[in-house]
């Protein structure tokens, strides 16, 4: 530097930290072009920041999807099970008797659950095996009632016929 002063040339400014920094890290000049085109962005702040919402953001779309893939719905075998059982109930209720349409409807229903349960659509046969439970136990209630009601139609006739006779006893003196 003295001989730099001597001769009369201008002095040059002592480097900075930022100049040291320049020195030693690489640009976007130094760097060769990737098979893009584009000249390699890596080494700047905000490309890696970049490049790690995108990793971060792969991540989470692969977290999700197994997520999904294990929120499915797992064989409703234990609902099946408890409509095949309410259907069977219905039945000895008398439902194919005294409430046919009802019956006809959880047993259609009860078809379709195991064609649902065959072809692995787990979501469709849990829906109609809730819905056989439902119509099955309408069945079976209908039964009871129609039932129910028949017996006391019967009763009330008996009396009647009873009420007749008294009458008639009544009436010979």
């Amino acid at each position: 530097m003295r001989r730099m002063q001597a001769q009369g040339l201008p002095q040059a400014a002592p480097p900075t930290q930022k100049d040291t920094f320049e020195m030693n890290c690489p640009t976007r000049e130094t760097h060769p072009p990737t098979l893009h085109g584009k000249l390699d962005d890596r080494h700047t702040p905000t490309d890696a920041l970049r490049a790690v919402r995108a990793s971060a953001s792969t991540l989470l779309l692969v977290v999700l999807s197994t997520l999904a893939a294990c929120a499915t719905v797992p064989p409703p075998t234990a609902e099946m099970a408890v409509a095949e059982a309410a259907v069977v109930n219905a039945t000895q209720a008398g439902a194919l008797q005294w409430a046919p349409a009802e019956m006809r409807s959880a047993q259609d229903k009860l078809v379709r659950a195991r064609s649902a349960m065959v072809s692995k659509d787990h979501e469709q046969a849990l829906t109609l095996a809730h819905e056989v439970n439902a119509d099955a136990q309408v069945a079976a209630v209908a039964a009871r009632a129609s039932r129910a009601q028949r017996a006391a139609d019967e009763v009330q006739e008996a009396n009647r016929v009873l009420r007749e006779e008294l009458a008639r006893k009544q009436v010979r003196p």
